[in-house]
């Protein structure tokens, strides 16, 4: 199903800090603080791609070109926090919220999902091309709740840039090894993921 994503309200913090990160790289100064606060961007960026996961809370539009043929939607970028709001168009072009006698929301579930509730439909869509948007919150409150596996992943990712300044894009197999080992354990299928609001596949 094609659908669009787009981030309302960022991230106010990263997993890892820039105490952390110089830390690891063993910085006492703070001449490189500007590069090291980039480089944790980068590999958050990154991470967060490789696992479809959000770490830290980020509001998020999800806008979808109807609803599933199933009776459940599938939240991109877990945790799944709370759903804000599902608004639709109906036939007649009109944007409508949809009741919450209607569906409910699962949490729990990675992805999260909101879903029918006993004996109810999915109302009728105008034939606009977004016609079902779902605002909702991804990720954790804190970095605490962060898996250390990531926060380590990060770390020696960036500890690498920082050394090899000129290689950013590159790895030694050592580092690209315990970067993937890391990456995968916490991602859904431990490589590229195709994801589809109503079906998730790997």
């Amino acid at each position: 199903m094609p659908y669009s994503i787009n981030i309302d309200t960022a991230a106010t913090s990263y997993p890892v800090t820039t105490a952390e990160a110089k830390a690891h790289c063993r910085v006492d100064v703070s001449d490189d603080d500007t590069l090291i606060d980039r480089l944790i961007s980068v590999a958050t960026t990154l991470a967060e791609v490789a696992t479809d996961r959000t770490f830290i809370s980020t509001t998020y539009t999800l806008k979808l070109s109807g609803w599933p043929a199933g009776d459940s939607v599938k939240l991109p970028r877990a945790p799944l926090q709370s759903v804000t709001s599902v608004t639709y168009y109906d036939v007649d072009d009109a944007s409508q919220t949809l009741a919450g006698s209607v569906y409910d929301t699962d949490t729990a579930s990675e992805p999260g999902l909101i879903f029918q509730k006993i004996n109810q439909a999915w109302p009728d869509l105008s034939a606009r091309k977004w016609p079902v948007e779902i605002v909702y919150i991804g990720g954790q409150t804190s970095a605490a709740n962060v898996p250390d596996g990531i926060k380590q992943a990060m770390l020696l990712a960036i500890g690498h840039w920082y050394i090899h300044r000129e290689q950013v894009g590159r790895m030694t197999y050592d580092v690209k090894f315990a970067w993937d080992t890391l990456i995968a354990a916490a991602s859904y299928g431990g490589g590229n993921i195709s994801y589809d609001p109503a079906e998730v596949s790997y």
